[in-house]
């Protein structure tokens, strides 16, 4: 797949404003805050050779466009840039940590609480294959990608089964930061999730994720399951 360094610039900004906003992102809004001096005749240009890329799409109610599940994943492998979690951030998920230090699953919980807050997602932690605990799914209910009667169906079984997906998972995961995508990853193609592996020492370990959908702000969530992974591994 060949895109030019003028489609990777809109492509990108779309992408952006796509996760801002999760509505339908027009040509207009390009030229007025992302790529100024150029046209809006030429984004539009550069608009349908993206869309023959497979890299966006036009909903059938709008005339804006949206970013693909491919452009999802070709952003987190060519754009992602790693950034700290703000200090007031940092502050929060630091006085969990003391309140509970000692307490590993009572921390470990916590933590995961306060990342779904902050994340405005879904945390699941695997303590091991088949010992889980999750949080936050009503955050995700309450995104937009969510309103569809079938969208939080499929989501649900995919919970019901949740034991069966981090078992196939719990060995695979690494104290890297992994983030799936579509296809990719095995909480269902509606969703984004980041997944890394917390060290508490020994033999002891377990893993750490959040959900969120596609559009989820990969770069802040990193950051913040970072952090968190930090603070627990301490």
């Amino acid at each position: 797949m060949t895109i030019t360094e003028r489609e990777k610039a809109l492509l990108l900004a779309i992408i952006n404003e796509h996760i801002k906003t999760s509505r339908p992102v027009g040509s207009n809004v390009i030229v007025e805050k992302h790529l100024k001096g150029v046209s809006s005749a030429t984004v539009r240009n550069e608009m349908v050779k993206l869309e023959v890329l497979g890299m966006i799409e036009q909903p059938h109610t709008s005339a804006g466009r949206i970013p693909t599940t491919r452009a999802y994943q070709y952003y987190v492998d060519k754009f992602l840039n790693k950034r700290g979690l703000p200090k007031i951030e940092q502050s929060k998920l630091t006085r969990v940590n003391q309140k509970h230090k000692g307490d590993n699953n009572s921390l470990i919980r916590e933590i995961a609480k306060e990342v779904a807050d902050m994340s405005s997602g879904a945390v699941i932690v695997g303590f091991a294959p088949r010992d889980l605990y999750y949080t936050g799914i009503s955050n995700l209910f309450r995104q937009p990608e969510f309103e569809t009667i079938d969208l939080v169906h499929n989501f649900s079984e995919i919970i019901d089964h949740l034991d069966d997906v981090m078992e196939e998972l719990f060995p695979k995961i690494g104290s890297d930061i992994e983030i799936m995508v579509g296809s990719n990853n095995p909480f269902g193609v509606n969703c984004g999730a980041l997944v890394t592996k917390y060290d508490l020492g020994g033999s002891r370990c377990g893993t750490f994720g959040i959900l969120g959908p596609v559009r989820m702000p990969y770069e802040r969530n990193r950051a913040l399951l970072e952090y968190a992974r930090q603070l627990i591994s301490k």
